[in-house]
Parts: C-alpha cells; sequence; structure tokens
C-alpha cells in the first residue's frame, strides 16, 4: 500500500474515532447529553473527516485550495 494512503487511512479513522469515540464517552459519564449542539458538531465533524483528510493529504486530485488554505478558512469561520 502506497505510503500517503497509509497516512490517510490512519488520520483519517483516527480523527473519527476520537470525535465519535469522545461522543460516547461523555454520554457515557454524563458529561454531555446526546444531542446537544456540541454533540451535534463532533458528529458532523466526524462523519467529514474523509473529505477533509483526503483534501489535507492531497488525494482528492481536485484542483483549488491547499491544506493550509483549508485551515485559513476554517480559522476564520471560528
Amino acid at each position: 500500500m502506497n505510503r500517503e494512503v497509509k497516512k490517510y487511512l490512519v488520520f483519517t479513522f483516527g480523527l473519527t474515532w476520537i470525535l465519535w469515540g469522545s461522543i460516547a464517552v461523555a454520554n457515557q459519564y454524563n458529561f454531555l447529553q446526546y444531542g446537544t449542539p456540541l454533540m451535534m458538531i463532533f458528529y458532523i465533524a466526524g462523519g467529514f473527516m474523509p473529505a477533509v483528510s483526503a483534501r489535507w493529504w492531497g488525494l482528492s486530485g481536485l484542483p483549488g485550495i491547499y491544506h493550509y488554505g483549508l485551515l485559513k478558512v476554517l480559522i476564520r469561520l471560528i
């Protein structure tokens, strides 16, 4: 398997599991209930991780902004 594909898979699954795992842990220990806005942000962000990872590692093949440009756009939104 190509090295970039391995990085993509590790990054994608790692961040998705971290985001969705934090939802499970926070819900299990009653930090936050499922359905709150913060939990929905984590849930949606975890769902978008494959696309974000593909863009980050340059595997999407689409012209446009690179990951630094994407990061700048995301930081401006926050």
